[in-house]
């Protein structure tokens, strides 16, 4: 087997695709089931290692479906959509906060999620 630098490739080198992508899809239902809290953390992470395995798979996909020309444009078009939704997300996020949580514990949280 190739060596790789890449983590990525390398975890779907020795899985394959489709099985890294349940991976993180079972640590979803583990998060949803877990008995302690030592296995929400754990399942967490593994989950976490699966939403960042996917960022890059998506763009791969992106480059593998469209041309030359369509795919500048899709590229651009992922590039700035996941830019818009990592400056809106938290602000969308603290809303409920605002309007259910008035407290002074929930106060920073929302002053966070606004900044």
């Amino acid at each position: 087997m190739r060596k790789s630098s890449n983590p990525e490739a390398a975890l779907k080198s020795w899985y394959g695709p489709d099985n890294v992508g349940f991976a993180g899809s079972m640590a979803s239902i583990t998060c949803g089931l877990s008995p302690n809290i030592t296995v929400l953390i754990a399942s967490r992470a593994i989950q976490g290692v699966g939403a960042a395995l996917l960022i890059p798979a998506s763009l791969a996909l992106l480059g593998a479906t469209f041309d030359e020309h369509e795919r500048n444009h899709a590229i651009g078009v992922w590039a700035g959509v996941g830019a818009l939704t990592a400056a809106v997300g938290p602000v969308l996020g603290g809303w409920p906060l605002l309007a259910v949580n008035r407290t002074s514990a929930g106060q920073p949280l929302i002053v966070h999620a606004l900044l």
